[in-house]
């Protein structure tokens, strides 16, 4: 989200002298000018197995467990499910066990709306250099800004060895 309102601000100013992308979310032209498909059918962010419960969940722990067993995320240090369970629930308020702090119906909200406001940008035509920086293409359960690798030029595109979506 931080990369794709750099670009969205790049795009409308010229306070940026470079930017440099992490994971973006960022549509190249030949995806700008595809008809308008629901994103839902594209893309799923961690595939069959997302973690994030549907309801509550008891414990804080369990959690972090799905996210170990994810494919998605089988290449996190041991202490991120940790972490990432910790900012991602909340205590339930007057209750036992956690929820998510960003309800799933709001996560889908801004993965759709991600997707009209990215195919507004001109990413090849930003007036700075833009880098995009993301996940390994070759290694399964990558998030690719485009499946046209080609259009990987466009954007400049470099990735990390051996990272999933996240890095």
């Amino acid at each position: 989200m931080s990369a794709q309102s750099a670009v969205f601000h790049a795009a409308r100013s010229h306070g940026f002298t470079a930017l440099v992308l992490f994971d973006p979310f960022i549509c190249p032209p030949r995806v700008r000018d595809a008809t308008p498909r629901n994103p839902q059918d594209d893309h799923e962010p961690i595939g069959q197995e997302h973690p994030a419960p549907k309801g509550n969940i008891r414990y804080r722990e369990a959690f972090a467990e799905r996210i170990r067993n994810a494919p998605a995320f089988e290449r996190l240090v041991p202490e991120a499910a940790d972490l990432i369970a910790r900012t991602t629930l909340r205590p339930i308020p007057r209750g036992t066990g956690y929820e998510l702090r960003c309800p799933r119906n709001h996560e889908a909200k801004i993965y759709e709306q991600g997707l009209r406001w990215a195919t507004t940008v001109e990413i090849d035509r930003l007036p700075c250099p833009t880098k995009a920086i993301g996940t390994d293409p070759a290694v399964p359960f990558s998030f690719m800004p485009t499946v046209d690798l080609r259009e990987l030029l466009i954007l400049d595109y470099d990735f990390v060895p051996e990272t999933t979506h996240f890095l």
